[in-house]
């Protein structure tokens, strides 16, 4: 017995001891950097919080080694020979956040790197660079986006934090810049446009629920910037100059001269102008959507009260008594307050929900209607049983309420006047084949893949189709016409990017040969290949590209040829 006590008792010793020798070494560990915003949105972003073994080893970084720099420590040195020639620097040290000046000319970003991350997070780490391919600013983004609105563009750099465990989590830091280089501001948070232009019905608690988004009108563009520092929202222009202090508890989401604030005390809000000035409200705050993951990238039961309430077309959501109604900019009651869930106005018409009884049934939407700016319902609830029909959408200037098994129904005006619609789309049919309206065109889909252009049928007009067996890809209009030759490509089939941008990312890997991420080749809307070579990502910023290929990345200009180009090595976070 005693004998089984001592090695007990040493395999403890030996088990605290792995404890300690671990904890010294995570002590050691560099770690995220703490941005802090900036007092001005003109002063340069700076770190804070910083050790000097963090700073030492910042020092000894990517400038020496020929690595990069991640934003959670130092890249590891590659096990490759590095290029002959590293590109050309504008600093001599390590810089780890855009330092703003007016001599840079027009700065770029580039990718310098990549994270292996399983947290479904773009995995590229963005540098900057000059004109010539000057290095500004060493990689240290996880993100960089070119951003514009009414002849205005800016540059948007991202950072995500990192957690105890090494993975990137929701919350990140906004680095906004002009193109120029010569002014920049760090957010904890900024806005400029919206996710999407889906209204849900309350309450949010999963993405299940994100079924319940009903789109009534297109994604809109702010008027201004609205970014928040230090845990409240302010509202910036695109030059930069702050136009509203940050002051507010929510984002101040402008859009036709006004946006939504929720009081102080969260139970009302109002509508103001970008003086800060009351123009329609106070009303009554309506209810916080709760959602597990967040909408539009907030965090857990952080989605905004004023969530969608804004000006569209002329009119604005209110609340009153736990119902919904619709005012006009002069603040006249258009649509009063008696509904528990209705989209914006849009064309003079807002569509409305209506739920079952009882507390589970409730949650769930059972019928649509559509009411009219003249008060008038065009569209009752009855109308239509939608176990049959699709929920009603906005369609140049008319509510479309199709079929669901059969693209077939009625377009509705806004005096309720009644047209037959026979969509024009696409349609797959029961024995395994899709068809075209007015055309003899059948593609059997044994043979064929297709994917849509556009997510949404009905605001689509295009779709490409994968051919299985000859591994070539073409682009079909909604007629059946073919409008682009085949061409080589589609291993996987499927569109490795689209989101409406006006390009293609399609793959090209080899049949039949499992490749993460697969090698892609971006072509334009008529099938042209903007670029010669495969990537296995392509991103287009401005008339350029940043890239990465099996061990090289970095910038390429429209002809193919490298702005700046560097060696890049897997980092795992784990």
């Amino acid at each position: 017995m005693k004998r089984l006590r001592l090695i007990f008792f040493l395999f403890a010793c030996a088990v605290m001891l792995l404890i300690v020798c671990a904890a010294c070494k995570g002590s050691s560990t560099p770690q995220p950097d703490a941005i802090t915003s900036p007092t001005s949105v003109s002063e340069a972003p700076h770190t804070q919080g910083a050790d000097a073994e963090q700073q030492a080893a910042e020092a000894s970084g990517s400038v020496l080694s020929g690595g990069v720099l991640l934003p959670n420590g130092l890249f590891p040195d590659s096990a490759r020979p590095l290029p002959a020639a590293l590109p050309e620097r504008y600093y001599e040290n390590t810089i780890l956040e855009l330092i703003p000046s007016g001599d840079y000319g027009r700065i770029w970003p580039y990718i310098g790197g990549y994270v292996n991350s399983y947290m479904g997070t773009w995995s590229g780490i963005i540098g900057i660079c000059d004109d010539e391919g000057r290095i500004i600013c060493d990689p240290a983004y996880n993100n960089a986006e070119l951003i514009e609105n009414g002849g205005h563009s800016l540059y948007v750099f991202t950072k995500y934090s990192v957690n105890r465990t090494g993975y990137y989590e929701g919350s990140y830091a906004a680095t906004i810049a002009a193109l120029d280089g010569s002014w920049a501001g760090t957010f904890d948070h900024a806005l400029w446009e919206e996710a999407s232009s889906y209204e849900y019905t309350p309450p949010i608690k999963s993405w299940y629920d994100l079924s319940r988004g009903y789109r009534w009108r297109d994604t809109v563009s702010y008027d201004y910037i609205t970014a928040k520092r230090d845990g409240l929202w302010g509202v910036i222009d695109w030059d930069g100059s702050v136009l509203l202090p940050f002051e507010y508890l929510e984002p101040l989401c402008f859009h036709e001269g006004l946006a939504s604030v929720l009081s102080e005390d969260g139970e009302t809000f109002r509508y103001i102008d970008i003086a800060g000035e009351t123009v329609l409200g106070p009303f009554e705050a309506p209810p916080r959507p709760k959602m597990e993951y967040g909408l539009q990238g907030f965090d857990l039961d952080a989605t905004p009260k004023t969530y969608k309430l804004m000006l569209f077309d002329g009119y604005a959501k209110f609340y009153e008594n736990g119902k919904f109604g619709i005012i006009d900019r002069a603040g006249n009651i258009v649509i009063p307050a008696e509904y528990e869930f209705i989209t914006c106005m849009n064309g003079g018409m807002a569509m409305f929900a209506t739920f079952s009884s009882g507390s589970e049934a409730r949650e769930m939407p059972e019928r649509f209607g559509i009411v009219n700016s003249a008060g008038d319902v065009i569209v009752s609830p009855m109308d239509y049983n939608y176990i049959y029909y699709q929920t009603p959408e906005y369609l140049d200037g008319c509510a479309l309420i199709i079929q669901s098994n059969n693209p077939a129904g009625d377009l509705i005006a806004y005096d309720g006047t009644r047209t037959p619609y026979e969509a024009s789309f696409p349609f797959y049919t029961k024995d395994g084949y899709l068809e075209f309206y007015n055309s003899d065109v059948k593609l059997s889909l044994d043979r064929y893949f297709i994917e849509y252009i556009n997510s949404n049928l009905i605001y689509g007009n295009s779709i490409i189709v994968f051919d299985r067996d000859n591994h070539t890809w073409a682009i079909y209009d909604y007629g059946g016409n073919q409008v682009t030759p085949e061409t080589p490509g589609g291993g996987l089939h499927r569109i490795v990017g689209r989101r409406n941008t006006g390009y293609l990312l399609i793959d090209v890997s080899t049949p039949g040969v499992w490749e993460w991420p697969p090698p892609v080749m971006i072509y334009d809307l008529s099938g042209k290949a903007l670029l010669e070579d495969a990537y296995y990502v392509i991103i287009p910023v401005g008339d350029r590209f940043m890239v990465r290929g099996k061990n090289t990345a970095g910038l390429v200009d429209a002809d193919g040829s490298f702005v700046i180009k560097v060696d890049v090595t897997a980092y795992g976070t784990d």
